[in-house]
């Protein structure tokens, strides 16, 4: 019997540890803003999130897809969750430099744990054609204190590029001219 008994707090205890214990929600990472519209050419950010259902957070690995046709990567930085937590942290930008359709991040809270909800890291991007875009963590794990996986789902973000106001009638005022 007493044996029983400390293997169920054992399991109890892994639960919580994990962010999984008894009526805790799944934590959720999302790439935000949700949806965002914006001019070809500016530069904007996204930032990957975790909400508060994330406990006992110490490392992560993700991966963000997008359209490289439609969005360029300018820099991605850490975030306000891990940079603040007033420990010393890792944090890597894995394919800096490389002209890929994904960033991959890899980054840890060194010798401590961290609560959500913050800001893992985020993308600087700029708007570079036309079109519509999905912004996704298509690969991620999260860690906690004890290197066991964090359950979590993800939430994806959507870009719409328009045309500057204006470009539209200075293209064409040039054809126009050369018409006449």
């Amino acid at each position: 019997m007493k044996k029983k008994f400390g293997i169920c707090i054992l399991a109890a205890m892994t639960a919580v540890a994990c962010g999984a214990g008894i009526g805790a929600a799944q934590c959720v990472l999302s790439v935000l803003p949700a949806d965002t519209t914006l001019c070809r050419g500016e530069v904007f950010r996204m930032s990957v999130y975790v909400d508060s259902a994330a406990v006992n957070l110490m490392g992560y690995d993700v991966t963000v897809s997008f359209d490289a046709d439609l969005l360029g990567v300018m820099d991605v930085v850490e975030g306000s969750l891990p940079a603040e937590s007033g420990y010393p942290t890792f944090f890597r930008w894995i394919n800096e430099g490389e002209d890929d359709d994904f960033v991959f991040v890899n980054g840890s809270i060194l010798g401590k744990t961290v609560d959500g909800p913050g800001v893992l890291f985020t993308i600087l991007f700029e708007a570079l054609a036309v079109g519509d875009v999905s912004v996704c963590v298509e690969e991620s794990e999260l860690r906690n204190g004890l290197n066991r996986s964090i359950t979590h789902t993800t939430v994806c973000g959507s870009v719409t590029i328009e045309e500057p106001i204006g470009a539209a009638d200075s293209s064409w005022g040039a054809i126009k001219a050369l018409v006449e």
